[in-house]
């Protein structure tokens, strides 16, 4: 079957990067996993000889009522939906190993919508673009760190398991990708949902400026005034005159708490 453009696909095809996925996960007999974009069955045919008990959410048509006729037997239901659109407290509730090879137009998306439901996943491991599993993943301080490390770090530990070359697919990408496998915190940085999307929301708005010093940063992305951005800064120990992107997460967790709280 051809890949179609449409729906960004680019099917795995390599052996060792599929052994990877089952590694990196633990998975093994009875394990649930949630697959996201099983498109052909290459990775779920790893699954199934690990004794996983998989739901895989596929949403081409054609794939989808394929699937199942490849498996005979084997624990596995197949849900034919877009997954952006999809109410994941059911599935959530059965506690999986979720792992996919994400699409690149929709990956970031997805992993966002698995985050909502941060705590009930027991590891995640996607393949991304290289250049956004660098920024997932990057440094405080570093050049690839940004917004989306921030988030992530707010629920999860994430590291590049293995660099994946643009021929471990069919049809092949036109970039290198990488496996990321992520592991949640032990005391999540921030508990609720509602206040991660504020996080999320205040780190977007203060990194557009990333290039001035903190406290100017903050009071361009915040609408506070200069001064008060810095003392905000200085009251947690922090240097006014820094970027904001020298902070960790931590850090930038505490500066947020801070200021939310002096505006109620």
């Amino acid at each position: 079957m051809f890949a179609k453009k449409s729906l960004g696909q680019n099917f795995l095809s390599d052996l060792e990067t599929a052994r990877k996925v089952v590694e990196a996960g633990g998975i093994t007999r009875d394990t649930p996993v949630l697959e996201i974009g099983p498109g052909r069955g290459f990775l779920t045919r790893f699954l199934v000889d690990a004794g996983a008990r998989i739901t895989a959410v596929e949403k081409d048509r054609e794939l989808a009522a394929l699937l199942p006729g490849m498996f005979p037997g084997a624990p596995l239901n197949v849900i034919e939906a877009d997954f952006l659109e999809l109410d994941l407290a059911p599935l959530a509730a059965l506690r999986p190993v979720v792992v996919g090879n994400l699409p690149y137009y929709a990956a970031m998306p997805i992993l966002m919508k698995v985050l909502e439901h941060a705590g009930t996943w027991p590891r995640l491991v996607f393949m991304f673009q290289l250049e956004v599993a660098r920024r997932l993943t990057a440094s405080a301080g570093t050049p690839d760190y940004g917004v989306p490390t921030a988030v992530v770090s707010l629920t999860h530990s994430a590291s590049i398991v293995r660099r994946i070359s643009p021929g471990a697919f069919f049809p092949r990408p036109k970039v290198e990708s990488a496996l990321v496998r992520f592991l949640p915190l032990d005391q999540p940085l921030l508990d609720r949902p509602a206040d991660r999307l504020a996080f999320g929301d205040f780190v977007a708005a203060s990194f557009r400026f990333r290039r001035k010093k903190g406290s100017n940063a903050l009071s361009l992305g915040t609408g506070l005034d200069p001064a008060t951005a810095a003392a905000h800064m200085e009251r947690l120990g922090l240097d006014p005159g820094a970027r904001l992107e020298v902070l960790s997460p931590t850090d930038l967790v505490r500066l947020w708490k801070g200021i939310a709280a002096s505006a109620r």
